[in-house]
């Protein structure tokens, strides 16, 4: 008998450490051992990930708070993922990276206190944009401002070699709406990069918020007293990416992709105007399904530090991979 028990204990005491040593789910608590997988997936055939924010929290040393953005080929979030899904690397002063293991993983959804996004949106009414064009942008924005949560807040910036802010940082929906819907003729020339300027201002502004700023312009810059290089300066300072919708003239597509990639962004460019409201909501859904890792950076302010997060996703199409990388300096 004393042995039966004995080894019914070793057994347990196997399990315990076998349940211990699996990472939680955060989506409903219970231990997993693998990556999510759908072999029923069938649509997805590539893996699309980057890196929209950093934020830091100090106690010891500095706290990382990494979000991330993971998506199909079209641009439609990849959800369910855990924390097996992703690996995650940091390397300190250019030394050889080395793998976090002890990261949590949760999502922009299961935040308390900074769950919800502080949005800026630029509007172009610069003499380019015919009347159908600005009718389909309106239509694309008030869109979007319906599928933004309760708490939610957003900004109106409209442009033309003039800023005009319609509505400042609100989650009001109808005084969302009705600033889309202010009458503002400009029809000048192109200040985009002070537009979003602007915006990137007002969201830096904000606590308790994740901030983003979503610029939408038919064509080149020719007015802003901003540099685009000042821009994404400013925005990697305050660690706010910025999405780039471009319509219109695709010849202004390595200057809006520039500015998406540099900031944490992404950038698309809308051949037609009837898929302005298709950009507009896929940008929503980006935003809206953040993952988000947290970590003790484990060293001290002033260092520069790169993260690599790969990200593993296996199929219908098979086993997809997507890296992402982000370097900056502790506060």
């Amino acid at each position: 008998m004393k042995k039966i028990t004995l080894a019914l204990t070793v057994i347990a005491l196997i399990a315990i450490g076998f349940i211990s040593s699996c990472k939680k789910d955060k989506n409903d608590g219970t231990p997993v051992s693998s990556a999510y997988a759908n072999l029923d997936d069938k649509t997805t055939t590539a893996v699309v990930s980057n890196i929209p924010r950093i934020e830091f929290g100090i106690s010891k040393s500095p706290i990382l708070k990494l979000y991330l953005s993971i998506t199909d080929q079209l641009g439609a979030p990849l959800k369910n993922f855990n924390a097996y899904n992703f690996k995650v690397e940091q390397s300190i002063d250019s030394k050889p990276f080395a793998v976090v293991s002890n990261f949590t993983l949760t999502t922009l959804s299961q935040q308390t206190g900074n769950g919800n996004l502080g949005i800026g949106i630029t509007m172009d009414y610069s003499g380019s944009m015919g009347s159908q064009d600005i009718t389909d942008m309106e239509t694309a924005v008030k869109k979007f401002i319906r599928l933004k949560s309760t708490a939610d807040q957003l900004e109106i910036v409209k442009f033309d070699d003039n800023i005009y802010v319609a509505q400042n940082f609100t989650s009001d929906t109808t005084k969302l709406i009705k600033a889309v819907d202010s009458l503002y003729y400009l029809g000048g020339m192109t200040a985009f990069w002070s537009a979003c300027d602007t915006a990137l201002v007002g969201a830096s502004k904000l606590t308790g918020f994740v901030p983003a700023v979503i610029g939408f312009t038919d064509g080149y810059d020719n007015s802003s007293s901003i540099t685009q290089s000042q821009l994404i300066t400013k925005a990697q300072q305050y660690q706010i990416p910025i999405y780039t919708v471009g319509f219109g003239y695709p010849d202004s597509t390595s200057s809006m992709a520039t500015i998406a990639n540099s900031t944490g962004g992404r950038y698309y460019f809308a051949p037609t105007s009837a898929q302005i409201q298709d950009l507009f909501q896929t940008i929503s859904g980006q935003l809206s399904n953040l993952y988000v890792l947290t970590w003790d950076l484990n060293t001290t302010s002033g260092k520069t530090v790169t993260i690599k997060v790969t990200t593993s996703y296996t199929c219908g199409a098979g086993a997809l991979t997507s890296v992402s990388e982000k370097t900056f300096v502790t506060p």
